[in-house]
């Protein structure tokens, strides 16, 4: 089995998505799976181009619902169509994902298949003090409750296992608070959990 991978998009700039889909498709991957939160009708042209490549598929929120929505809306894709991949790759359609970073997590998740893997970024250098100051609270606040020591609890580039996507569609949070449930799951679950290093890519202070 191969892993597809899923994007999440709320008004994408179309050059950006576009090009990233197309370098992720030379990946060994089954399909890429869009899921359009609620853009609106200025945005249908690009998710309709994206609909004509190979190998990718594009579902639709009639409303902006957040992130945790819009990955529950993926993984619920994979169940009711029974999609017999290996992992779900979640990618954030901003252009803060590399290509290669996404090729790197694919090839942990082959080599460690019960793991999440997740796509670590360093934080260092030349940040945003907003997204510092929310990465190193959600740090703190994820080691005061899980007792973990994750470095970036806030990254959408993770590998998730096939067998725990029915388990993530219980959960509650919205939005990215979703992303932290997960975490949290996993570690109360003893779920291994394992982080691979990825550039840190902030565009247009994003």
């Amino acid at each position: 089995m191969k892993p597809i991978i899923l994007i999440p998009a709320f008004k994408p700039q179309k050059k950006v998505l576009s090009a990233l889909i197309n370098e992720l498709l030379c990946f060994d991957i089954d399909r890429i799976v869009v899921v359009d939160d609620g853009s609106g009708p200025e945005y249908q042209d690009i998710f309709e181009h994206i609909q004509t490549m190979d190998q990718t598929t594009v579902l639709y929120h009639k409303t902006n619902l957040g992130k945790g929505a819009a990955l529950r809306t993926g993984f619920r894709h994979v169940l009711d169509f029974r999609i017999a991949c290996s992992a779900v790759v979640t990618v954030d359609a901003d252009g803060q994902h590399l290509p290669e970073d996404v090729q790197q997590v694919l090839l942990s998740s082959r080599a460690h298949p019960e793991a999440l893997i997740m796509g670590a970024r360093d934080l260092k250098g030349s940040i945003p003090l907003k997204s510092l100051l929310g990465n190193r609270a959600t740090y703190l606040l994820f080691r005061g409750l899980a007792g973990r020591n994750i470095r970036d609890t806030q990254t959408g580039l993770r590998a998730i296992p096939r067998p725990l996507i029915e388990r993530l569609l219980e959960l509650k949070s919205d939005r990215y608070a979703y992303e932290l449930e997960m975490l949290l799951t996993c570690v109360h679950e003893a779920v291994d959990i394992r982080e691979v290093g990825i550039t840190t890519v902030y565009e247009d202070n994003n």
